[in-house]
């Protein structure tokens, strides 16, 4: 008997709804399903004229980007979780330095030392009160 009730329960299942409408079976629907095919993406993929309008603003006039990869984005450091989230651009004393979009510049210094991370999460709960 104990064998016979899985068996049951299993037929009742997958027959519940076909009385109604055959095609709403759970046997249908699953018959039915297709993988999915998602188009290949390759290089040619990407069209340059999407982006051909589009112009890097630079902060410092005659200041190229830097070749390094030390100095762009995703390089690893010892700090803000191991990745760079910048490019470090270098110029000299008095060189005019524009904004190349709106934000909020958050450190321009030399010998940066990282604060522990209790520090900012009391830092903030302060500042939250």
């Amino acid at each position: 008997m104990k064998s016979f009730i899985p068996f049951l329960f299993c037929g009742l299942t997958l027959f519940a709804q076909s009385g109604e409408n055959p095609n709403n079976s759970i046997l249908s629907v699953i018959s039915t399903i297709e993988e999915l095919k998602f188009p290949e993406i390759t290089s040619n993929t990407f069209d340059p004229a999407w982006v051909d309008s589009l112009k890097l603003q630079l902060p410092c006039d005659n200041i190229l980007v830097p070749k390094r990869t030390m100095r762009l984005p995703n390089a690893p450091r010892d700090y803000r979780n191991g990745t760079h989230r910048g490019i470090d651009f270098f110029a000299n004393w008095g060189t005019p330095v524009k904004a190349v979009a709106a934000g909020i510049v958050i450190r321009a210094d030399h010998g940066y030392e990282e604060i522990p991370a209790s520090f900012r999460v009391n830092m903030l709960d302060a500042s939250a009160k």
